[in-house]
């Protein structure tokens, strides 16, 4: 090999490595606390080689990853004294339920809770800003100018009135505001400029749960044209998601009526073939129905004391109270079978535990107790 040629094949190792190393970045699609992915990254940069956003109540360490950040409230954080992500720098992050009030970031890096009652939000402490206050209150308040919350006078349609509680500054979806007082849109629409030009529909009507779309030349929300369309984006002629109950047509722009009347969800195209029949069946009264694979029709759950089929009649999903489903057998059989002296019964659904779709005592005869260790009747007093 000449001297050329060898250089021009090492750059080009070089730089099929130099792409191979630089591209190291793998943004999560979701939040980590609701995937397996650990990552908390968020975004890329456009050539992979580094991260550039970080999913909320993560932030970058001293060494450019997207690390979670240790107090729970917090929304962004940085590296503290101790090298964790231990000093905030932005709070009110609530994964659960979020409290009464909102918390905001101390000089020291802490989140503590807002001063004022009914705060949702309110600002960090830190060298220009000595002392918190509250910037945002809960829904149906208003920050006055002493700083306290207030409830607004129109608790039915303000969301917010910061500085007087009888002139909204943000009206709820569904209203629009005029010179302090939120007025409705019109019929099906969510966001307007007035009662006459509609900006954005709701999704369907609550009444019919026939889908709605705005029509542009007219500013207002009109029903998708197809019986049973819960969606139409693209136009009242097209339908995108349909209701229960129906099936797109073979164009995909219309709906059908399933034509079982116990069906709620049939294949698509296909209105005669059911895949998911309706829970209660009026005529016995029971939580019956289920799907017959052969016909594509309703009928009768075929496995004795069976609760629910709905997705197949020779499957059950559960059975009778008093009753145990097991499915290797397709029976449902008398918890006493399975667990002496038994009455009530459930299956472990915990796929970690060894005992995991093995049946479990909730209930026993009288003179008897579940065992929370075993899941067994013992005597009472007894041991399992």
């Amino acid at each position: 090999m000449g001297r050329l040629s060898a250089l021009l094949c090492l750059c080009g190792l070089l730089a099929v490595a130099g792409v191979a190393t630089a591209a190291t970045c793998v943004a999560n699609p979701d939040h980590p606390f609701e995937s397996e992915d650990p990552s908390g990254c968020k975004k890329c940069s456009d050539d992979n080689s580094k991260c550039v956003e970080c999913w909320v109540g993560y932030s970058f360490n001293s060494t450019g990853l997207c690390d979670r950040c240790e107090q729970n409230d917090c929304e962004s954080c940085k590296p503290g004294p101790n090298g964790k992500m231990s000093f905030c720098t932005q709070c009110n992050f609530y994964w659960d339920e979020a409290p009464d009030v909102g918390t905001y970031a101390e000089a020291n890096g802490t989140c503590v809770s807002c001063k004022t009652a009914h705060c949702k939000e309110c600002t960090n402490v830190n060298a220009t800003n000595p002392t918190s206050t509250c910037v945002r209150c809960e829904m149906g308040m208003g920050v006055m100018p002493d700083g306290s919350c207030q409830p607004c006078k129109d608790v039915e349609n303000c969301l917010w009135c910061d500085g007087n509680t009888a002139k909204c500054t943000e009206c709820m979806s569904g209203f629009f505001n005029q010179d302090g007082v939120c007025k409705p849109c019109s019929k099906g629409c969510r966001t307007c400029t007035n009662a006459t030009v509609c900006l954005e529909c709701d999704y369907s009507d609550p009444e019919t749960l026939q889908g709605l779309v705005l029509d542009t030349a007219t500013s207002k929300c009109v029903p998708c044209n197809s019986q049973g369309c819960g969606n139409c984006p693209q136009g009242p002629d097209t339908c995108e998601d349909c209701n229960e109950g129906y099936t797109n047509t073979t164009d995909g722009k219309a709906c059908a009526k399933c034509t079982d009347p116990y069906c709620t969800s049939c294949a698509p195209g296909k209105p005669d073939v059911c895949t998911m029949c309706a829970m209660w069946n009026d005529t016995s009264n029971k939580l019956q129905w289920g799907v017959d694979k052969a016909s594509g029709k309703c009928v009768d759950c075929r496995i004795k004391h069976c609760a629910s089929c709905q997705a197949d009649a020779d499957k059950c999903d559960w059975c009778d109270d008093g009753f145990w489903n097991d499915e290797k057998k397709g029976a449902c059989v008398p918890c006493g079978d399975v667990l002496e002296h038994c009455t009530g019964c459930s299956t472990n659904g915990m796929s970690d535990s060894p005992t995991y779709g093995q049946p479990l005592c909730d209930s026993c005869e009288k003179g008897w107790v579940v065992n929370e260790a075993t899941s067994k009747c013992v005597k009472k007093g007894g041991k399992a």
